[in-house]
């Protein structure tokens, strides 16, 4: 992987993590990669590659507490407020001087999952400061449903209750990481080992509160919008998907507003050994329509 980036830090309290990947062709705008519940820069390694061959600067960044960024010591007190802070003071840094490696153009932002709750909540504020928005998999709008989480994690659906036991602390095994709701069972034995050792504990305060709160009570913001998912998605399928898509206007038949539903990749798209580059031709294929 550590070819395919360049790591910097965002200065101030708490430094944050970035990975850059720039682009190896006709410069065509860039790209900034926000991480799902567990995860942090690490899981965009694929599209740190990919997007800079389609000519799109790449950043990814890791939130406060997670991998690489300072404050995992007070992890539990962060929510999406918190979040969308560090997504701002990202932007706000590489588009300074201060920054090695500056943004040469205004970002189209993707959220994965609980990233994706966090995206949501920067357009509804912030929409003016990015190109679009890709929602990538993302937590359900206008909020998750708490009865329906919990009765599937416990009753229904024995790899969200194994991913569910990783977000807050508990040891896994390799194999169970390889077959729950992150992956199922779409990834090598080899690389659930190593994802197992990346993957972290969760704020409780987003777990057990923020996504079950409406993220942003605007969803009226005047940018390109793609939401994107899978039918195979053991977190959010294809009614969660389409769901999403109706608060911001989005439908298959539009590509600045579109709703793209691909086969049979797990949840962790990105990271998904047989498909992600799908996903990833999806989302240049979105910035392309949308300069």
């Amino acid at each position: 992987m550590a070819e395919n980036y360049i790591p910097f830090f965002v200065s101030g309290t708490p430094r944050l993590e970035v990975f850059y990947g720039k682009a190896k062709k006709d410069y065509k705008g860039c790209i900034l990669c926000i991480p799902g519940i567990c995860h942090g820069a690490w899981c965009f390694e694929n599209f740190l590659a990919d997007f800079p061959e389609s000519g799109y600067d790449c950043y990814a960044l890791s939130l406060r507490g997670h991998a690489g960024s300072e404050g995992y010591d007070h992890l539990d007190d962060y929510g999406l407020s918190d979040f969308v802070d560090d997504v701002k003071r990202c932007i706000e840094f590489c588009k300074s001087k201060e920054c090695a490696y500056p943004m040469r153009s205004t970002p189209f932002l993707l959220g994965h999952s609980m990233g994706g709750a966090v995206v949501q909540k920067y357009i509804g504020d912030y929409a003016d400061t990015v190109s679009g928005a890709i929602l990538f998999a993302p937590a359900t709008a206008p909020k998750m449903n708490i009865v329906k989480t919990l009765f599937d994690t416990f009753v229904f659906h024995k790899n969200l209750h194994i991913a569910a036991n990783k977000a807050s602390g508990k040891k896994i095994s390799d194999e169970d990481i390889r077959n729950s709701a992150f992956f199922d069972g779409r990834v090598s034995f080899r690389n659930a080992q190593k994802y197992n050792t990346l993957l972290q504990r969760e704020s409780r305060k987003i777990t057990q509160k923020d996504l079950f709160r409406p993220y942003t009570h605007n969803y009226i913001v005047n940018i390109p919008i793609l939401v994107i998912g899978s039918y195979a998605d053991s977190y959010f399928p294809e009614k969660s998907l389409e769901h999403t898509a109706k608060f911001y206007g989005c439908s298959t038949n539009d590509t600045r507003k579109q709703l793209k539903i691909v086969p049979d990749l797990c949840h962790d798209m990105m990271l998904d050994e047989k498909g992600w580059k799908e996903s990833a031709n999806a989302v240049s294929a979105f910035m392309e329509n949308n300069p």
